[in-house]
């Protein structure tokens, strides 16, 4: 009876083990855990956040070029001109007035001693198109003896009127001007002469 008893247990115990979850290394499929992802899924879904990530945003030609277009040009509020070679003993001998169809010319002869000078020297002219004056410093200038020119109502000239120059040698004036415009200011050699071209706008 006792050894009946024993086989029964050691039967049951071996049908146990046998129905028993085993892991079979040679299995050809195993089973994936479920909250451990397949690589395709996570592939999939790193993508999807780049994609809302970036701004693909294209150029659109025409719109662009429309904007540019449109954009009104900047006005330059102040225009510089100089001349940096300095000569000595200059004299602002004659200022002429000359009208063209579409400008005004104003030049400025310069002598040396008795002579025509074969340059102007060293000058400095800001054009400042809001407050319609060009101030002008000449260098190195022992004189100013030309007589200031009236204008004509007509001119965009209105005056010339000087200012006091710290320096020994030099002067500094100012064209007023009566209307905004554009201004072009060069020099000229031999003999020497400095040119404002006043066009109004």
């Amino acid at each position: 009876m006792k050894k009946s008893s024993l086989l029964l247990i050691f039967s049951l115990l071996f049908l146990g083990c046998e129905t028993g979850t085993r892991y079979d290394k040679n299995a050809t499929t195993q089973k994936v855990p479920r909250d451990e992802p397949q690589s395709g899924m996570v592939s999939r879904s790193i993508e999807d956040l780049l994609e809302d990530r970036v701004d693909r945003r294209t150029f659109d030609e025409d719109e662009d070029r429309a904007f540019i277009e449109e954009s009104e040009p900047i006005k330059e509020v102040i225009k510089t001109f100089s001349n940096s070679v300095s000569l000595n003993g200059l004299n602002v001998e004659q200022i002429r007035e000359g009208i063209h169809d579409d400008y005004i010319r104003l030049v400025f002869d310069i002598s040396k001693g008795s002579k025509p000078a074969y340059a102007v020297g060293s000058y400095d002219a800001k054009h400042n198109v809001i407050k319609k004056e060009i101030e002008v410093t000449l260098h190195g200038y022992k004189s100013f003896s030309a007589p200031l020119p009236s204008f004509s109502s007509s001119s965009e000239i209105e005056q010339i009127h000087f200012e006091q120059y710290p320096e020994d040698r030099g002067f500094k004036f100012y064209i007023q001007l009566r209307k905004e415009a554009d201004v072009r200011i060069f020099d000229l050699k031999n003999p020497a002469r400095l040119v404002f071209d006043i066009k109004a706008i």
